[in-house]
């Protein structure tokens, strides 16, 4: 036990070697190189003996040793190794081993020559392989680009065998796995002499269609020879007749198809030999086949895939039947027959017509060159006679004269033959009509009259026809005129009328056909001047869906001189949807009436959409939208409904005056309905209509017809929904957010991605969530934000587009930012304040003097130390509440107290929104003043449009009467307006305290301004002009304070110019609160001349002057006060001396 463990240890030392370090650089790696390096004993046969020899180096840093190791005990007696033993060998030095190998079973080795060094173990590769087959190919791909028919074209395959045995190669199916059976045509001897150049299939075909062609003497021969011919009896398949001649040389022999190579192949050892496959193309287009190649003495098989394209032949005719229509007998037609160069070559042609068409057929040119992607055109002249028909002999029909001969496009460098079919009908033929004058009759120049007449071939083949040089007044329907009649038939024509101008008319209408024949049909009609003129005869509605509501507004404007009345019938409403608004209207003359046709149709059709219906729209038009004419005028007449007692589903009754048998005599439900539902090509549902509305007019004759107005409408089935089309916020003020939900709905089986529009990116409106696709049957909830930056409406519309769907909805955003609203009473009016601002400024110059401040009689003077009261009141007409706050503006005049005479209250609040707050307005003086208490208040509130001030205004008096001028064009200048306010006393003192006032005036030297007298100033021509005061009463707090006063005015008897001028009345008594109006005349003498003196006298005037006293005795005087108090008028008048 002791001993193992160290010899454990030196086993893996020698096992994993040991480090080996020279220049103090470590080696590592594999310490020897063996040349070869690899062992390979190949294609061994038993028996034998075979040596191999390599040379082993030592490439590690210094010296180094090896071993060699035992081989595995199953192939160690296969094999002997010598060599000369080196000892220990220097970097770089080598050593030669020879291995010699003596195969005893017939099997592979893959096994290593291990050997142990000083530096570690390392192997060579000993391989012995038998002999084997090893098969290859040059190409798993064959490929043939772009063959033309007829062509024939050979791959040389070719098989390699790299291997020791002689092998056999089979062509397998890679789809089945079978193995392709070779047939007699595909023989290797037959492959080989077609790829020698022996006649092609294609060829040898031509060459006998060539000797079978109608072109061919023996051909002719053959025919004359028989003279019962087979004819047949139908264009189809006389055709296909003609067209089998070209066809025939598209065939391919038994057993051949376009791919040709033999099946089964062989290939010696080391040795490589070719294989033929040819591509032979009758047709074109890309053939492929997957083959798997299968060898003897091997499970080896190798996959072969054969690409084959092939291209129509370069030379070919535009149109491979010529079609020559309808030819009449003995006249020219001309045809370009137009043979194309798809090659990139250019190839010579001839063109020769079949002895069948010899005297009826000529080409000019009959021979040229086509050049690569040109064009070339053969003008080819065809004349037939009557006896064409029996030299066509079995390529025409006697009985329906129609020909169709194969002719051939000779081209000598082409593998095959080009024809192509002249086919042509023959006949002789005339069209007529059943009625050759038309009398339309009365019609409206804005309108159109429509008659048919039936039109008749009467030839026994089709023709085309045409109503050529139209005038402009007339059209003719369908296609405009122009189409075809087949042999015999006979065709509804619908003329159309109309009218530019109200004259009788009588025209003739030419009528062309392809038989080179012409005929005229006469047409008569009066044109009448419509009563009533609309800006519209034909209205196309947008597409809408079940549920939506669309108008259009039509004018009609009244074209006489007289009113006209009339009447809109609407068919069918229950099933057109249609109303129109109004529908009976009398229009005077010359007048313009709007009327509207709105299109609703209702939400419960929804509910039949998914089986295709019309929910109960009655349709006379089948399920492909092909219309039943029954009168042959292209239009679809509606049925009528049926009648379940009365008419009045099916019409209204009609307008007072207009008579019940001409409504019931005219087919004013007029129309078309067209729905269209196809599930298996995921057609969706819809329904088109047409809808003709007659307009009845009163008093026109039973000659007259109607005028009409046609509607389209178009219904479709609703894909993207929202819940509104406009979302109104409402009124919001500025600077708050207001967020609402919109909700898009998607009915489609598909996804639905939504991509938004239409915002302004600065504006009020905005989405707030991300909008992400709508997935099929569902929806997604859209946050849309309102924040407005000012006042004002705001309007946006926000576009959703899907063009997965095709779809875009349309939402109409709209928003009011307001400000704060604040309504005054009583209003203001635009003005500047004291401060030089404009501003709506309320003014309150009345007072309510008696004990509740609520009196009836209102007056702008106060009495000294009473209060005048007033209300002033404040509206929120906003949505929101609305806070104020009084300022007062300028410098106010103050009370003996050093208070301010004016107080409103309350000074600040908060008004609710839609209420009113009353605020009580107080004024107080406590001392008479020459001018007006004047105060400003401004109203702030915070974001207002408009600022507001209120302005008080008020007089105070000491007495209780007083007495002002009457003011406006009748009243005098008041003493107000001529004391400057800044010549006021500042030391003035109640009056309790007078004799201290004068004393102390006296001491400063500061005097009261003296009260100047009231101005009555008479203007100087005119002395009918009046001029007044006032003399008044102020109703006192405490009415026992006060009692009635009275006035008398005395004028200066003293002046002598008092006569001309009188006061009425010159006295009175005053009740508190009341006033009376003294008005003075002026009478001056009259002008010289005015009576009957000389009027050449020079007139000569001067201003006079006269004082009266107004002297008011009675009511409240303060103590100390005179009894009576006087009020000096100064009176100047103009007096001629």
């Amino acid at each position: 036990m002791p001993c193992r463990k160290p010899r454990q240890d030196k086993k893996t030392r020698l096992l994993s070697g040991t480090p080996q370090i020279a220049g103090g650089r470590e080696f590592k790696g594999q310490a020897f190189v063996a040349k070869p390096d690899t062992i390979l004993f190949k294609d061994f046969v038993l028996g034998k003996f075979y040596k191999r020899r390599i040379l082993l180096t030592n490439v590690s840093l210094t010296f180094n040793s090896f071993k060699i190791l035992d081989l595995p005990e199953t192939v160690t007696d296969f094999f002997e190794i010598s060599y000369e033993r080196p000892g220990r060998m220097s970097a770089g030095m080598s050593v030669l081993l020879e291995i010699t190998f003596m195969p005893k079973v017939n099997e592979d080795i893959i096994t290593e020559l291990s050997f142990l060094s000083s530096t570690g173990p390392f192997s060579i590769p000993l391989h012995c392989l038998t002999q084997t087959v090893a098969p290859k190919l040059n190409t798993n791909v064959v490929r043939f680009d772009n063959i033309v028919m007829g062509e024939r074209v050979t791959f040389r395959l070719k098989v390699m065998n790299n291997g020791a045995k002689s092998t056999m190669f089979y062509f397998h199916d890679a789809a089945t796995g079978k193995r392709i059976a070779p047939s007699e045509a595909l023989t290797a001897a037959t492959v080989a002499a077609a790829a020698a150049g022996s006649t092609t299939p294609g060829e040898s075909e031509a060459a006998g269609l060539k000797s079978r062609s109608p072109s061919s003497p023996e051909g002719e021969q053959e025919t004359k020879e028989d003279d019962i011919v087979e004819y047949l009896k139908t264009e189809e398949d006389l055709l296909a007749q003609a067209a089998a001649v070209g066809e025939a040389c598209l065939e391919y022999p038994a057993g051949l198809s376009e791919l040709q190579y033999s099946t089964v192949g062989s290939v010696g050892s080391y040795t490589e030999t070719y294989h033929d496959i040819t591509f032979a193309p009758l047709s074109p287009g890309r053939f492929k086949e997957e083959r798997v190649l299968h060898f003897d003495h091997t499970e080896e098989t190798i996959k072969l895939t054969i690409v084959a394209t092939s291209i129509k032949v370069p030379i070919y005719v535009a149109e491979p039947v010529v079609d020559m229509k309808c030819c009449v007998y003995d006249k020219l037609y001309r045809k370009n027959v137009v043979v194309k160069n798809r090659g990139k070559i250019s190839f010579k042609i001839f063109a020769k017509p079949p002895l069948e068409l010899q005297d009826f057929v000529e080409f000019n040119p009959d021979m040229g060159f086509i050049q690569p992607d040109v064009d070339f055109e053969m003008k080819m002249k065809f004349r037939p006679s009557k006896d064409i028909l029996a030299k066509c002999g079995k390529y025409a029909i006697p009985g329906k004269e129609v020909i169709a001969v194969p002719i051939l496009v000779q081209v000598p460098e082409m593998a095959l033959p080009v024809y192509y079919t002249l086919f042509a009908r023959l006949t002789t033929g005339e069209v007529t009509f059943n009625n050759n004058v038309i009398d339309h009759g009365n019609c409206f120049i804005s309108q159109s009259s429509m008659q048919v007449v039936k039109m008749k071939n009467n030839g026994r083949l089709p023709m085309r026809f045409g109503f050529v040089n139209l005038p402009k007044e007339v059209e003719v329907q369908p296609n405009d005129g122009f189409g075809a009649l087949m042999p015999q038939e006979e065709k509804d024509v619908c003329i159309i009328v109309k009218p530019s101008s109200a004259v009788y008319r009588d025209l003739s209408l030419t009528v062309q056909t392809t038989m080179n024949l012409s005929s005229s049909i006469r047409i008569k009609y009066q044109g009448l001047e419509t009563p009533l003129k609309f800006d519209h005869t034909v209205l196309k509605f947008a597409s809408c869906c079940p549920g939506d509501k669309i108008t259009h507004s039509v004018f009609a404007t009244n074209t006489t001189k007289t009113s006209q009345t009339f009447e809109f019938a609407v068919p069918r409403p229950s099933q057109s949807f249609l109303r129109i608004t109004p529908n009976v209207e009398t229009i005077g003359p010359g007048a313009t009436c709007r009327f509207e046709i709105e299109y609703c149709p209702p939400s419960s059709l929804l509910s039949s959409q998914e089986d295709g219906q019309a929910g109960d729209i009655d349709v006379t038009a089948n399920d492909q939208g092909e219309p039943d004419n029954t009168e042959g005028d292209g239009k679809t007449e509606i049925e009528e409904e049926k009648k379940t007692g009365t008419e009045e589903d099916n019409m209204r009754e009609p307008a007072a005056g207009l008579e019940s048998d001409t409504l019931g005599s005219l087919k004013f439900f007029e129309g078309e309905v067209k729905k269209s539902y196809r599930e298996d090509i995921n057609e969706p549902w819809s329904v088109h209509s047409r809808w003709s509305l007659p307009c009845f007019v009163q008093g026109s004759s039973s000659d007259v017809p109607p005028i009409f107005i046609d509607v389209h409408t178009t219904l479709v089935k609703r894909i993207l929904d929202i819940d509104t089309a406009h979302l109104d916020f409402g009124q919001l003020a500025v600077g708050q957010t207001k967020v609402l939900p919109l909700r898009v709905r998607n009915y489609g089986a598909v996804q639905a991605p939504l991509i938004p529009s239409g915002l302004n990116s600065t504006g009020p409106f905005c989405v707030v969530n991300a909008i992400r696709d709508v997935p099929p049957n569902d929806f997604q909830l859209l946050s849309l934000q309102f924040a407005p930056l000012a006042q004002g409406v705001r309007s946006e519309i926000l576009t959703l587009s899907c063009p997965t769907l095709g779809k875009t909805l349309t939402i109409t955003l709209k928003g009011k930012g307001v400000s704060p609203v604040l309504i005054v009473s009583p209003p203001g009016t635009t003005g500047v304040t004291c401060t030089g601002t404009a501003a709506s400024i309320t003014k309150i110059d009345q007072w309510a003097t008696d004990a509740s401040g609520k009196g009836d009689n209102l007056c702008k003077h106060v009495l000294a130390g009473d209060v005048g009261k007033s209300v002033l009141t404040l509206c929120n007409s906003s949505v929101f509440p609305l806070r104020y706050n009084l300022q007062t503006l300028g410098v106010v005049h103050e009370n003996f107290n050093s208070k301010d005479c004016y107080d409103i209250s309350p000074p600040e609040g908060q008004i609710d929104p839609g209420e009113e707050k009353n605020l009580e307005v107080v004024f107080q003086p406590d001392h008479e003043r020459i001018w007006s208490y004047k105060f400003e208040s401004k109203i702030e509130v915070p974001n207002q449009v408009e600022e507001h001030v209120v302005r008080l205004v008020g007089r105070c008096w000491n007495t209780q009467m007083y007495c002002v001028g009457a003011g406006g064009s009748g009243g005098g200048e008041d003493e107000e307006e001529r004391v400057l306010e800044e010549m006021e006393n500042r030391f003035k003192l109640p009056v309790k305290l007078k004799g201290v006032e004068e004393v102390a005036s006296s001491e400063v030297g500061v005097q009261d301004p003296k009260r100047e007298d009231i101005v009555l100033k008479f203007p100087k021509d005119d002395d009918t002009i009046e001029k007044g005061i006032v003399v008044g009463s102020i109703a006192l707090n405490d009415p026992k304070m006060g009692s009635n006063g009275t006035f008398e005015i005395v004028l200066d008897k003293e002046s002598p110019s008092a006569a001309f001028f009188a006061a009425t009345p010159d006295k009175g008594s005053v009740s508190p609160g009341q006033e009376v109006q003294v008005t003075f005349k002026f009478t001056p003498p009259p002008k010289p001349g005015q009576d009957g003196s000389d009027s050449g006298s020079i007139e000569v005037g001067q201003w006079t002057k006269v004082l009266a006293n107004v002297i008011c005795k009675g009511g409240y005087k303060p103590e100390g006060a005179p009894d009576e108090r006087v009020f000096k008028v100064l009176l100047i008048g103009y007096v001629n001396v």
